[in-house]
C-alpha cells in the first residue's frame, strides 16, 4: 500500500484501487469503477500526484486520443470530475489555480489487497 505524502485537509483516508477500479473514502461504501474505464484512469492519475492540470488529466485519461479542440477536451474532462464528486468525491476534489486535487490522505491499495470492511456500492 502506498500513502501520499500530500498535506491534506480532509481526516478521512482515501483508500483507491492502484488501478482505479474502486475507491473507498473513510469507512465508507466501497465505490466501483470497474464499468467505467475513463474514470478509473482520471481517478488513478489524480491519486499519484498532488495536482494536475485539465490538460494532463486528458493525456493520461484519454491515452492516444487528440480532442477537436482544447475546449472539447475540457469538457471531456470536467464531465469526468464531475461524476467522480457525484460519486461521492465531491468534498475532496477539488480544483485550484494550478489543477484538480484529491484533498485527503490517499492510500493506494494493490488489487490484491482490501481496504477496511465497508459495503459495496456500485457506479451506474
Amino acid at each position: 500500500m502506498f500513502v501520499s505524502s500530500f498535506p491534506a485537509a480532509s481526516s478521512m483516508p482515501l483508500y483507491v484501487a492502484a488501478t482505479g477500479a474502486w475507491f473507498q473514502l473513510g469507512h465508507g461504501s466501497r465505490v466501483e469503477l470497474t464499468n467505467r474505464p475513463t474514470l478509473q484512469r482520471v481517478l488513478a492519475f489524480l491519486a499519484g500526484r498532488e495536482r494536475a492540470s485539465v490538460e494532463e488529466i486528458f493525456a493520461a485519461a484519454w491515452v492516444g486520443e487528440r480532442a477537436v479542440s482544447r475546449r472539447v477536451a475540457a469538457n471531456r474532462v470536467y464531465v469526468a470530475i464531475h461524476a467522480l464528486r457525484g460519486m461521492g468525491l465531491d468534498a475532496i476534489l477539488n480544483r485550484g489555480r494550478r489543477g484538480y486535487v484529491l484533498d485527503a490522505t490517499i492510500m493506494v491499495v494493490d488489487e490484491t489487497r482490501q481496504a477496511p470492511e465497508a459495503p459495496v456500492s456500485s457506479a451506474a
